[in-house]
């Protein structure tokens, strides 16, 4: 609330009287006198969730001093989206109708194409229809942030030389693939070539692959060319508008409004790098212990320019060069040389010097879910003390930073108030990263969760989600516990972006009797778009809305 607003509150006894005009007041117009405009109540709060895909943009509208406030948090969609383009140009458009060009905050949580890809998508719109008074991003993404320059160059170069491994091992799959398919037998190097490509899958996280990124005529790998078009491309537009670089433990004014933003991530301390729960500890939904013991090995070895087929993942000590192990008997008869008794029995893809090269499918994951821990984690706290929790896409390692985060004001005054009062007022959780198994906290997290009147929306596409790879099910989001979960504790009031009205009422009818009184009237305040979403959706005979919003009770 503005100095001005307040000094109204504390203000005793009846208004001094306006000062006399010495013009005549002109008589009034006879008809129907001009009504004035209703202040928005604390109740006036809605959530629009937009139904694109799978990926995240939401418009929130607040009450706000003078008209409604209103906040963009993200807009993107995931690489693969059947008319990505038309979908995100259509989702910019309906923000910029519906706010008359006016954004009040955008608010960009990380730089995941899912996320930002709107920003090259529809950047004419946003830069010809939209205006935004303030802009606000993680510290991870400020430029003059040491801290966030050494991430930002780490991954950077993590994303380059792991599309490159991937690339250059696909080469050399494709070769064995043809030969072996000559030979009758292809399984095992078709196989090998679809676990690269699912893993190239995993790396759209990141926007689309330079240019240059593609494969010569021998199964080399081209120089990558410009980044147009990319995340970085993307990132680099938002950061330009930036007004404020967000720090764990702020509590800010939302702009126009009396509501507070407390800033719960991402943490400045190692544990922005820990994206999967302890195994036994039950910390999320499930634990993922399929990883490969020489990533760190293979991370620390690719670097920039320099890769190549014969580097190892292994310790110095431990190397033996290829022109010792032709001289070494063990090698010579069980290696597969071509001079040696087996002869190459065993194609050379197939041998470690190559192999090792596939653990990159296991750093595309880590890279994905490190980008992930880096998201702007909000607590948006109306008047009456109840919360909004927006996430961003934070794993374990970010939500478990924020039992230790200590709030200040922005007079750096402290406050007395945690990350678990908030999450404990918490009616609206903003699931984090589609629903996936290892990005919603148990204890201290959804468990945490306890004002009686949660509510859920997740920013899904099941479908799609199923079609990705890896693993070979594809990706499990929402991941079924937690879905579970969510539906037991918020007595079924969970929005997803792929339900339209039919699938949400068909949701409620399999709530318990005991909730049915409270999920009905949470049916009334959801309203979907009349609107259809452009592309495949317009002749399907369930179509899918624009958006789904939601208005607290």
């Amino acid at each position: 609330m503005s100095k001005k607003a307040s000094a109204k509150k504390v203000a005793s006894g009846p208004a001094p009287k306006a000062a006399a005009s010495k013009k005549t007041a002109a008589p009034k117009k006879k008809g129907t006198p001009k009504k004035k405009a209703a202040r928005a109540s604390v109740n006036d709060v809605t959530i629009r969730m937009y139904c694109q895909g799978l990926g995240d943009c939401f418009l929130l509208t607040f009450p706000g001093e003078e008209r409604p406030v209103r906040v963009l948090i993200d807009c993107g969609v995931i690489i693969g989206t059947a008319d990505a383009a038309k979908k995100m140009q259509q989702v910019v458009a309906d923000i910029a109708t519906e706010t008359a060009g006016h954004i009040d905050l955008l608010v960009v949580t990380h730089e995941h194409w899912d996320h930002i890809s709107g920003f090259v998508q529809a950047r004419e719109l946003f830069e010809q229809q939209l205006k935004f008074d303030h802009v606000w991003l993680a510290w991870t993404e400020n430029s003059r942030d040491q801290r966030a320059r050494e991430l930002r160059k780490q991954r950077d170069q993590r994303v380059e030389t792991t599309r490159r491994s991937l690339a250059q091992l696909q080469g050399m799959l494709k070769s064995a693939s043809l030969a072996s398919a000559e030979e009758g037998d292809d399984s095992s190097a078709m196989d090998a070539l679809s676990e690269v490509s699912a893993a190239r899958q995993v790396l759209s996280f990141f926007g689309p692959e330079p240019a240059g990124v593609t494969l010569a005529a021998d199964g080399g790998v081209i120089d990558p060319a410009a980044k147009s078009g990319s995340t970085s491309d993307a990132m680099n537009w938002v950061n330009s508008r930036a007004t404020r670089f967000c720090e764990p433990g702020e509590q800010l004014a939302l702009p126009g409004s009396a509501v507070r933003v407390y800033v719960l991530g991402p943490p400045r301390d190692e544990r922005i790098f820990k994206d999967a729960p302890r195994k036994g500890k039950d910390e999320a939904y499930e634990f993922k212990a399929n990883r490969l013991s020489f990533d760190a090995a293979l991370e620390n070895r690719l670097s920039g320019m320099g890769l190549q087929p014969n580097d190892s993942p292994f310790e110095w000590q431990y190397q033996i060069s290829t022109e010792e192990a032709r001289t070494d008997g063990f090698f010579r008869e069980h290696y597969g040389f071509e001079d040696d008794p087996l002869g190459a029995s065993a194609p050379a893809w197939q041998r470690i010097e190559y192999a090792w090269l596939e653990g990159a499918n296991r750093l595309a994951l880590k890279l994905d879910s490190d980008t992930n821990n880096t998201s702007l984690a909000l607590a948006f706290e109306l008047t009456d003390g109840r919360t909004l929790i927006f996430p961003g896409d934070a794993q374990i390692g970010n939500w478990q930073s924020w039992g230790d985060v200590e709030f200040h004001d922005e007079r750096q005054q402290p406050l007395t108030v945690t990350s678990q009062d908030l999450l404990g007022r918490a009616v609206l959780y903003k699931v984090g990263h589609h629903g996936s198994h290892n990005a919603t906290l148990k204890s201290g997290g959804l468990e945490a969760m306890t004002s009686g009147r949660l509510s859920a929306m997740i920013p899904v596409n099941e479908v799609m989600a199923h079609s990705k790879r890896p693993p070979k099910t594809g990706w499990k989001m929402p991941f079924d516990p937690l879905y579970a979960e969510l539906l037991r504790r918020t007595g079924g009031q969970v929005l997803r972006a792929d339900h339209n009205a039919s699938a949400l009422d068909a949701l409620g009818e399999g709530v318990e009797t005991a909730a049915k009184s409270s999920w009905q009237a949470f049916r009334k305040r959801v309203r979907f778009s009349s609107t259809r979403l452009v592309g495949a959706s317009d002749t399907a005979a369930n179509p899918q809305p624009l958006y789904v919003e939601y208005t607290l009770e």
